[in-house]
């Protein structure tokens, strides 16, 4: 089923963003609001299209599923969602699904970043409009900015955006790294509330806020640093092995951990052969029959020999998942009280 799928990945461009005139926004303050810390599992979600659209039906129960699954929050229209391709107004509108499909169960965090600082206020009062709980912003790519150009950069987005603002760090897809006297003084400016990256990199601040693993493979070395969760690919094919990993690891399980971080390994290693997120997309269409697994252009489908591993992965990985409801639900009773 999986691999018969449309091999050349053709799913339509995005339409056009239209041009923004930062001269005329409106960049005046909102009234502040208290919102509960984002923290805990967040399932990177990943964005199903039909034709040259999303498939927004296909996308409400898959967050909807998700939730239920125990995950802690909800991103969307990141690295693992094909935010690169996606047009402001399909941004905006992923947000305003999710929040529906999440019924205020868990925070909705919206990507908004990119390496125009205009660009990325438009985009972050867009997922605040949609009712987005926070934000998830990267460090500006492509056109490399000094360490003061990033200070400034976000600066200049939480004096305008009311939303909790989380700071992805991912020097590899950025091309620059935050340095550890900048991370520190991101994290005194009022609205950065907290950072996602690499554990070690982000140690100076652990402790003085939210500190969150940007990666599957990170989530023992993030809890056992001290961070309070991290992002998730894989939440989206194995939520509650990947759930039942963090509660782990959360309690000083090790040895827990250490067996289903061994589990999940063989799909992280296979997953890391294709582009992000086009080989656990292609995945998901195997376990949802409404989920399309075709990326947008300029991705592509995974190569058939990597579907093949794939399907062969998930046999084991599906029949391990489906013994967890009960233990998923003991260990969610016991983190919430």
């Amino acid at each position: 089923m999986c691999a018969s799928q449309c091999e050349d990945g053709r799913c339509g461009a995005a339409p056009a963003t239209r041009p923004m005139n930062t001269r005329s926004m409106n960049i005046s303050w909102f009234n502040r609001r208290p919102r509960p810390p984002v923290s805990g599992l967040l399932a990177a979600s990943m964005t199903p299209f039909k034709g040259a659209s999303i498939d927004e039906n296909a996308f409400s129960a898959l967050v909807a599923d998700l939730i239920e699954a125990g995950v802690d929050g909800i991103v969307t229209a990141g690295l693992a969602g094909e935010g690169s391709t996606l047009s402001e107004a399909e941004r905006e509108r992923l947000v305003a699904l999710a929040v529906e499909a999440s019924g205020g169960r868990c925070p909705v965090v919206a990507a908004s970043g990119s390496n125009a600082t205009g660009q990325t206020i438009a985009w972050s009062l867009a997922a605040r409009r949609a009712g987005a709980d926070a934000l998830l912003i990267t460090v500006p790519y492509y056109n490399r900015p000094s360490q003061h150009g990033i200070l400034l950069h976000f600066t200049a987005i939480a004096e305008v955006v009311d939303l909790p603002i989380l700071v992805h760090d991912m020097p590899d897809r950025t091309g620059v790294a935050l340095d550890p006297q900048t991370i520190s003084k991101l994290a005194g400016v009022n609205g950065i509330a907290g950072f996602v990256g690499k554990p070690a990199t982000l140690a100076a601040v652990n402790g003085r806020t939210t500190v969150l693993g940007a990666d599957d493979g990170d989530v023992p070395a993030a809890h056992f640093t001290g961070c309070g969760g991290g992002l998730s690919l894989l939440a989206n094919l194995l939520p509650r092995t990947v759930r039942l990993l963090h509660f782990a690891c959360g309690r000083g399980d090790l040895a827990q951990a250490r067996a289903v971080q061994n589990r999940l390994q063989p799909l992280l290693d296979a997953a890391r052969g294709e582009p992000e997120p086009t080989l656990v997309k292609a995945a998901l269409s195997c376990l949802r029959e409404d989920f399309d697994g075709r990326p947008r252009l300029p991705l592509i489908r995974p190569s058939p020999d990597s579907l093949l591993q794939i399907e062969l992965l998930l046999a084991e990985l599906a029949s391990f998942e489906a013994t967890l409801p009960q233990a998923l639900a003991a260990s969610r009773g016991e983190r919430r009280p």
